[in-house]
């Protein structure tokens, strides 16, 4: 929020920017800010769902020959670096419920999960769902022991 985003990326890169980026927020900043900061030949990478149409700067990939992706197809074996960052505890019990912004039964994924993701993303970062009944829904049990 305060830092020159791309300024900063070219600083730890070489100056030449970083090789990916990724836009996980769906908000037009950072997907302008993310096709910036790439280098030449970088890739951008989109995974967020956007609830109104994003613009993007084709002449800023063109030109740099970067690439813009995106999908939201995951493969089981695209979760085993997060678990294992989890399970050698690389991040803190703290920096992963900073992310969890709200938490919801599958009975109200769209209204309470999707959609307010979706509509509010000023509020929120993740919304937790909860897919096993016999699993706590709150914080009390930790996701990180």
């Amino acid at each position: 929020m305060t830092d020159d985003v791309v300024k900063r990326a070219k600083e730890l890169c070489d100056g030449l920017g970083s090789h990916f980026a990724f836009d996980v927020s769906g908000v037009q900043a950072t997907l302008t800010t993310g096709s910036k900061a790439i280098r030449k030949y970088g890739m951008l990478y989109n995974v967020a769902v956007w609830v109104t149409q994003p613009q993007i700067d084709i002449n800023e990939l063109l030109y740099n020959g970067k690439t813009l992706k995106a999908d939201l197809s995951f493969r089981p074996e695209d979760y085993h670096g997060v678990i294992q960052t989890l399970a050698e505890h690389k991040i803190t019990k703290w920096e992963v419920e900073n992310f969890i912004t709200s938490r919801t039964e599958m009975e109200g994924l769209e209204e309470k999960g999707i959609k307010e993701l979706m509509n509010h993303k000023d509020r929120h970062i993740k919304i937790l769902v909860r897919v096993d009944e016999a699993q706590p829904l709150t914080t009390e049990k930790p996701l990180l022991a």
